[in-house]
């Protein structure tokens, strides 16, 4: 039995266990992470800093998917690439349909392009790149695929980074990372995600909300309806790749609401990721082929369509 002494010093003692044991147990955002930490982390769960400084290039390429989830039908396959050296990028999906050719992205290293015939509307995936042009400028797109990613270089590119701790995602707890490029939209708000212990990157988040417009008359007020748009990247199924974590599986989802709701997804998987491979110049650059855009011979696409 203790004494009242002793159990006052016994209880005292049991309340500072259980204090530190609950500070060991917290989650890492109730530990007040900084941007830079978060940032640090994920790097290292990207590989070796000496691994990551090596690469030069990257190309990724497999086979790519597009289908309207709502809003339509249409489902059309094709070849997709990802080809990336320094901070230029180029992202392709080869389709031959007259009305949909496909996805033809680039950054040349100063400015963002997309190719549209003639004929044929820019995408959808293409006129949202298009507009928020610190989407591929930033390095934002593709993710870790990019030798030109965004957070392998924060203190060039200068964002304003905040951490805004542990978020359940879609049933999943991520650490979220709000990332404002230097120059571009205010209207543009992106989320970067990363895994909860890894901090492998598996999620960035695009989102545009554009009010109703005004109106003149008060009875055209109940027709204007705001439309929100929001572009989700996901990446999945991590493999080394010359010491580095590179996933295989890339999707992109786009989503605009207005009076009608579309959404369209894009689905890659690829079959290689190669590195410090010698790359075409040619490939940054819109080429101009009979009225048509290419950098590459384009693959037999298959599909419905749409």
């Amino acid at each position: 039995m203790f004494s009242r002494d002793g159990e006052k010093q016994y209880l005292g003692l049991m309340v500072t266990v259980v204090a530190v044991l609950l500070v060991v147990a917290a989650p890492v955002d109730a530990q007040k992470m900084t941007p830079g930490e978060v940032v640090g982390k994920h790097l290292e769960s990207i590989g070796p800093a000496a691994a990551r400084g090596a690469v030069k290039s990257r190309a990724s390429q497999g086979e790519g998917q597009v289908t309207i989830v709502v809003g339509g039908k249409g489902n059309m396959a094709g070849p997709a690439e990802l080809v990336t050296e320094g901070r230029k990028a180029s992202y392709r999906l080869a389709l031959e349909f007259q009305e949909y050719r496909g996805e033809r992205l680039l950054f040349n290293g100063q400015t963002t392009e997309v190719a549209t015939l003639r004929d044929v509307k820019r995408s959808r995936l293409e006129s949202f790149v298009y507009q928020f042009r610190e989407i591929m400028g930033e390095g934002l797109f593709g993710g870790t695929l990019s030798t030109g990613w965004a957070l392998l270089d924060v203190e060039g590119r200068g964002p304003k980074l905040e951490y805004q701790g542990v978020k359940k995602i879609e049933g999943v707890e991520l650490h979220q990372l709000q990332y404002r490029a230097r120059k571009g939209s205010s209207e543009l708000k992106v989320w970067i995600h990363f895994e909860l212990q890894s901090f492998r990157h598996v999620r960035t988040v695009y989102q545009l909300i554009i009010p109703p417009p005004a109106v003149t008359r008060p009875e055209d007020s109940p027709r204007q309806v705001e439309t929100r748009s929001k572009l989700v990247e996901s990446f999945s199924d991590f493999k080394t790749v010359d010491g580095l974590q590179m996933p295989y599986h890339w999707n992109i989802r786009l989503t605009t609401e207005a009076r009608d709701t579309s959404i369209w997804e894009w689905d890659m998987l690829f079959a290689r990721i190669v590195q410090n491979q010698p790359i075409d110049p040619k490939i940054f650059r819109l080429l101009f082929v009979q009225g048509e855009p290419r950098s590459v011979e384009p693959g037999r696409a298959r599909g419905s369509e749409f």
